[in-house]
């Protein structure tokens, strides 16, 4: 079996509030996987969440605490089994771009 390349991904860039698209992860060793999520920069008034899902991007859940606050950049580490990831953005009121190892 060949060896797993992560790769640089930009998970989010956009201003409007709202979901971003779900990526799909390497999985196939299953257990805990550790991921950098690294949230460049936001807007003060906006959050955003990390979320993982564990069943092929049916049900979402918060893989680490929400961000605001705008003072990125911000960097997580989430752990988990995770299928797949995508980012949440609430409010509207600047951009934001949110970069990932995975």
């Amino acid at each position: 079996m060949g060896d797993t390349a992560l790769k640089p991904v930009v998970l989010l860039n956009q201003s409007a509030a709202g979901n971003g698209t779900a990526f799909l992860l390497d999985y196939r060793f299953g257990g805990m996987v550790q991921r950098n999520i690294v949230t460049v920069s936001m807007n003060a008034a906006d959050t955003i969440t990390i979320q993982g899902s564990v069943d092929g991007g049916v049900t979402w859940v918060q893989a680490a605490a929400p961000r605001t606050g705008g003072a990125g950049p911000f960097i997580d580490t989430i752990t988990g089994p995770f299928t797949h990831l995508r980012i949440a953005k609430t409010g509207a009121a600047g951009g934001a771009v949110v970069q990932g190892i995975i």
